[in-house]
């Protein structure tokens, strides 16, 4: 009825791949060996290669206390708790842990050929630390306490560890059984006057409780002694309204100076050296030593004489005459020793800059002139009995006792010459009263410098004022003057 063109259409078969027999072997036959062959190859590596390439064991390693450094051969491996890898044989394991004796074992790793992959051996190690002065541990503590303090406050990118409280954990429940607790009081005392930060306050909050639970989970009763003794600290301490003030949260630290006890205590405590503002100070008779000359000073509690000017460049190079090793061209030399910075004896090219003083003096370079000076003294000033005679860095209540009495009329550019070199440790919070036997013992990895330099504005500058440097610090705007100290030999 109707015509249709029709085509034929036609489907073309894919190509097809047709394997061969190989030596007469079907296709089948041996496809099914090669892949026999990868499984198998899969499983050696899986279950066998593990254990011959390395053969070994895995070890969980645990101390008490813990949080100690695991050495395999002098190598570290990890922080304990841990689980760590062991080659086979026999190794070495250190347990170190800062105030306590290493603890050392001499362990055998085995090894498990089969699926040691999927089921290693597995060895667990129990190790306790002892400390042959059970002090020693908070100590160490209290010392890394101190060396963090100079870092400031943390932020979202830098933490500071709260390295304080870890230790009294650590350290406090060997120390209490062994009635160490009024020497743990002592070195929480001496730590408190490095706390000027809000995370330093924290880490010394929480160390507070573990001093009266003995390094244990604190009891109400732990807990209620601990606050008695905070508040008992705050109350004879007047300098510890303005430190909670700068340590604590803005929120907190508003409402505590609003508070009248706040008002009270602050008012007293104000100047860091307000105890001595009482003593009789009075110039005594002047004295040469060296290229120096110095100015003497009485006050109420001992006698001593400062240099009157800045230890100048000419009596730097009469040093270094006889001490060639503290030459500026020994500079690299110094570095490597960790004794100077790299400014040591770079001159400033500012007019500010004080005439004739010798630049860029490190504590230690400064100690080593004292020194040196010292055997110049004559001995005519060394003929008395009874008292003993030093050539030394001054203490900051020596530098502040002829500054704030006499300042730069006697004692030139004492205030805007050069900050100066004092040989007391530095603390944020001096005012903070704490036994001297562990102030001494803690120390600080930096050392007051006071007086302001050339840099500073005038009006910036006081007595009172204080900073900080590492000993190593080599600064142009830091330099420093000697006391000839007389002592009482029998103290």
């Amino acid at each position: 009825m109707f015509g249709f063109n029709r085509k034929k259409i036609e489907i073309q078969p894919e190509d097809e791949v047709t394997l061969k027999p190989i030596f007469g072997i079907e296709p089948g036959t041996y496809l099914a060996v090669v892949y026999a062959l990868i499984i198998l190859g899969l499983l050696f590596l899986l279950l066998f290669y593990p254990g011959l390439t390395k053969p070994g064991s895995q070890f969980t390693i645990n101390t008490e206390p813990s949080g100690a450094a695991i050495r395999i051969d002098d190598v570290y491996q990890g922080t304990s708790p841990c689980r760590i890898f062991i080659p086979q044989g026999q190794h070495r394991l250190t347990a170190v842990l800062p105030g306590f004796t290493p603890e050392e074992q001499t362990v055998t790793s085995g090894n498990r050929v089969f699926a040691s992959l999927l089921f290693p051996l597995h060895t667990t190690l129990s190790l306790e630390l002892k400390a042959e002065d059970p002090i020693q541990p908070v100590l160490e503590g209290v010392k890394s306490y101190a060396a963090w303090s100079f870092a400031g406050e943390p932020s979202a990118t830098y933490q500071v560890p709260l390295v304080l409280s870890e230790a009294m954990y650590r350290g406090a429940y060997q120390a209490s059984k062994s009635d160490h607790i009024d020497e743990l009081k002592g070195l929480l005392a001496a730590a408190a006057r490095f706390a000027g930060t809000t995370v330093a306050l924290r880490d010394l909050s929480r160390t507070q409780f573990f001093v009266h639970s003995g390094g244990l989970a604190p009891s109400g009763l732990a807990t209620l002694s601990s606050l008695q003794d905070a508040l008992a600290y705050l109350n004879e301490n007047p300098a510890a309204s303005r430190w909670l003030a700068a340590a604590l949260p803005s929120a907190s630290a508003q409402l505590l100076t609003n508070s009248d006890w706040y008002k009270k205590n602050s008012a007293a405590s104000q100047n860091p050296m307000a105890n001595i503002n009482g003593e009789q100070v009075q110039l005594g008779s002047r004295i040469n030593i060296g290229p120096l000359q110095f100015q003497g000073i009485h006050s109420g509690t001992s006698t001593f004489y400062m240099a009157e000017t800045e230890v100048t460049q000419k009596a730097w190079d009469a040093f270094v005459a006889e001490h060639p090793e503290w030459a500026k061209d020994k500079k690299e030399q110094l570095i490597a020793q960790g004794l100077v910075g790299p400014d040591y004896l770079e001159t400033p090219q500012d007019r500010a800059y004080p005439s004739g003083a010798v630049p860029g003096i490190s504590y230690y370079a400064a100690k080593a002139f004292c020194t040196w000076l010292d055997t110049k003294v004559p001995q005519s000033l060394r003929s008395a009995k009874g008292v003993r005679f030093q050539i030394r860095l001054p203490t900051e209540k020596e530098w502040y006792l002829a500054s704030s009495n006499f300042g730069n009329k006697v004692f030139a550019n004492i205030l805007g010459g050069l900050w100066e070199w004092c040989s007391t440790p530095y603390v944020h919070i001096p005012e903070l009263s704490a036994p001297e036997k562990y102030i001494n013992l803690i120390g600080s990895s930096e050392f007051v410098v006071k007086g302001g330099s050339w840099a500073n504005k005038t009006q910036t500058i006081q007595p009172e004022t204080r900073a900080s440097l590492p000993p190593d610090s080599s600064s142009p705007f830091v330099g420093f003057r000697p006391v000839f100290a007389i002592e009482d030999s029998h103290e």
